[in-house]
């Protein structure tokens, strides 16, 4: 099951970021208008979810400060950045170079996981590794070491996705020892959706609607 959740995920990750090229392409949409909708419904969404399922752990992360502020923390510096450099790579370049992009994260967990258990990486970890940067350095230089097919801003945010989407693996961490992920992911989301319409006013974006911007958006 864990394995079918880890193939679903990549494969509804991937698709949103191609509904996500598509409303910046096709309908002028920005991602600072679409991320703080996106993060903070699915915050709302999450928390009635798992108010009817169970309502005495989600409500109570709200009775431990050291835990809700692990939460907030994860859902500001984890979660919200991290999507929002997602899109933001989508939107400088495509869906394909952002999801690539994304996949250094393994290399930053691996490396984070062996300096703190003091261990070598495997041959085979060490290999993957490899297989990431030179995938990554593929579809930024298309094989000319000597210049850049995207732009620089697009490989800051990529590589950006890869370290923010580190940070929501790692800081909450020991959260997924007493809360289920829906529940601390339901806070998380809340926050990072507060804090980015506090800086991104996505209300002030002139928006029009019509059927395949309500299909993507309600996909993303």
């Amino acid at each position: 099951f864990g394995s079918f959740c880890g193939v679903m995920t990549g494969i509804c990750w991937g698709v949103s970021g191609v509904w996500g090229q598509f409303l910046f392409e096709t309908r002028g949409i920005d991602s600072k208008w679409l991320v703080p909708i996106r993060i903070f419904s699915a915050g709302i969404m999450l928390l009635v979810y798992m108010t009817f399922k169970n309502r005495k752990e989600v409500w109570g992360i709200l009775k431990n400060k050291r835990d809700l502020l692990q939460a907030l923390l994860n859902g500001v510096c984890g979660t919200m950045m991290f999507q929002l450099a997602f899109f933001m790579t989508v939107q400088k370049s495509n869906a394909g170079t952002a999801t690539v992009l994304q996949y250094l994260c393994p290399v930053i967990t691996m490396i984070y996981v062996c300096l703190r258990d003091r261990k070598k990486p495997k041959k085979l970890e060490a290999f993957c590794v490899f297989l990431a940067l030179a995938g990554i350095f593929l579809i930024s230089t298309h094989g000319n070491i000597g210049s850049l097919v995207i732009t620089k801003e697009a490989l800051f945010w990529g590589i950006g996705t890869a370290f923010f989407m580190f940070m929501a693996t790692v800081i909450p961490e020991s959260l997924y020892e007493r809360y289920s992920s829906m529940s601390v992911l339901s806070w998380g989301f809340i926050a990072g959706g507060i804090v980015q319409f506090a800086i991104f006013k996505p209300w002030q974006y002139e928006i029009h609607w019509d059927i395949m911007v309500f299909i993507a958006l309600i996909f993303i």
